[in-house]
């Protein structure tokens, strides 16, 4: 995680997990039980090259870590290069609007440019997301935490604006590709607005939609007349403890008068059964069924859902007791985990309208380093980082299994081609 996500966690984030979950504890269904035993002893079966393919290109992903951000731009692009051999197709970018936007009007996009460059070699598919508030535009400015608010309403106008020019430079017409003919076309159609907005680690108000909303309402119709084939997606819809979750979230979106300002919603539908891999997996698609319940109750059945982050870290005896938080497990709980949920998702897909479902995170320190509020998801990572050294681990070679399955084949470097 980033270091504005870093000091984005905050205490309260270590306990929300589990009182989330506690939500959920309904017995799933037998059928739905079996049904996920049943894949998962599927799992270990030879991978079907040539097979018919299941899901929509960009179904696996994964999100690059800002930590890969000042590498250099060499090692990038082998890195993005194994990701596409191992199955990844999309690949969610995480940017700090402060970061770009050091100034009001001054942008800074030499990080964007390498990695989209980088990802674009391999003809990964990009999910751009931009979050957190820069001081200079922040509802509370003098405050030490100041990129926890969100932006006052005279600075929302700003982040319309650096929108636009990203939509201009990166997008379908952008005049990014026209200037590096050495790179392959690779649009960016996937705009991701905000992340976890519904929680006070990245949106501390007393009631998010409202404000949410009205940054929605400015940024969506500039990234549509920069590109008409962008598509918007809202945030990203996060549990907050026992009393509120993603589907209340949801609710609360459209209470709030949003609907006619995303293409899409994400949600991060983190969750955990120590003892149960069946019924973690069960709670991972209760948790998007009842966010889809929301959409289509409220006329969006046919707006798709992205998972932009899922996770389940292997920091079980790894971290101090005060950075627990429900979701450690082992190494092996981990790949029980990532491919009881993967399984199950893909044969929810249709019903939810699922389209994208990425693994947070390519590469971790996998030690115990930094805050205890982010601490355990150091242990997340498909493969090991150190400074420029990526160690796959065999967490990768799970992924890079399930995927194959369902994409029909072993990947090229070039993720849109078979081996």
């Amino acid at each position: 995680m980033r270091r504005a996500r870093t000091a984005a966690r905050s205490q309260g984030n270590r306990r929300s997990i589990g009182a989330a979950v506690r939500q959920l504890r309904m017995a799933p269904p037998s059928l739905a039980v079996l049904a996920v035993v049943a894949l998962v002893a599927g799992a270990t079966a030879a991978p079907a090259q040539g097979a018919k393919r299941k899901v929509p290109f960009g179904f696996f992903g994964t999100v690059v870590p800002p930590e890969m951000f000042p590498v250099r731009e060499s090692v990038l692009t082998k890195q993005f290069a194994l990701m596409a051999r191992s199955g990844v197709e999309s690949v969610r970018l995480t940017f700090d609007w402060g970061s770009l936007e050091p100034q009001p009007g001054v942008y800074q996009l030499a990080d964007v440019d390498k990695l989209v460059r980088s990802a674009s070699r391999a003809r990964l598919q990009i999910v751009l997301n931009v979050s957190g508030t820069p001081c200079w535009a922040s509802s509370a400015p003098f405050d030490p935490e100041c990129r926890r608010f969100p932006p006052a309403d005279s600075h929302m106008p700003r982040f319309a604006a650096l929108m636009r020019t990203l939509v201009q430079r990166y997008g379908s017409r952008g005049s990014f590709w026209a200037r590096s003919r050495a790179v392959r076309r690779n649009p960016i159609v996937y705009w991701q607005l905000w992340n976890e907005q519904t929680a006070p680690w990245h949106w501390r108000a007393a009631r998010w939609a409202s404000g949410y909303t009205r940054l929605l309402k400015l940024a969506y119709p500039a990234i549509k007349r920069a590109d008409r084939s962008a598509r918007v997606i809202a945030g990203s819809l996060v549990a907050n403890g026992a009393n509120y979750n993603q589907w209340t979230a949801a609710r609360d979106l459209y209470r709030a008068g949003a609907r006619k300002y995303f293409d899409a919603i994400a949600v991060h539908p983190f969750t955990n059964d120590p003892k149960s891999v069946a019924r973690t997996a069960w709670q991972t698609t209760e948790i998007l069924r009842r966010v889809r319940a929301v959409m289509n109750a409220a006329g969006d059945r046919r707006k798709p859902i992205l998972v932009t982050e899922i996770t389940w870290p292997a920091g079980k005896g790894k971290v101090p007791r005060q950075a627990r938080f429900y979701m450690e497990v082992t190494a092996k709980g981990q790949a029980q985990r990532m491919r009881a949920a993967f399984y199950r998702l893909v044969a929810w897909r249709k019903r939810l309208r699922l389209t994208h479902v990425q693994w947070y995170t390519w590469g971790t320190g996998y030690d115990p380093v930094g805050p205890e509020t982010v601490m355990l998801f150091r242990y997340s990572g498909l493969t090991r980082m150190r400074g420029e050294s990526f160690k796959p681990l065999p967490i990768l070679k799970t992924y890079a299994a399930i995927a194959a399955r369902f994409e029909g084949c072993r990947k090229h470097s070039d993720a849109r081609r078979c081996r």
